[in-house]
């Protein structure tokens, strides 16, 4: 049986900073990528980045755009997204 690994607090702080920083680079941008999930966080470089940009789309409006936009994996989508609100 393996051991689980888990990720020390530090760790897990710049897990979320790298791809905060990626996802603020998208918005500046305008892309929506619309299916961020674990497995499209990639390590390299001593960095984590955003990848599978299948989905993603060029906006020039996110307040309307982000909640008509239904596309990407059901299980990372949003409340808002799946019940259309």
């Amino acid at each position: 049986m393996s051991k689980k690994k888990f990720f020390s607090e530090p760790e897990s702080k710049k897990i979320l900073v790298d791809i905060l920083l990626g996802l603020k680079q998208l918005v500046k941008a305008g892309i929506i990528h619309r299916d961020i999930k674990l497995e499209n966080i990639l390590y390299k470089d001593g960095k984590y980045k955003i990848s599978d940009f299948s989905f993603s789309r060029i906006v020039s409006n996110f307040q309307t755009e982000l909640l008509y936009s239904q596309v990407g994996t059901p299980l990372y989508m949003s409340p808002q997204i799946l019940k259309q609100d």
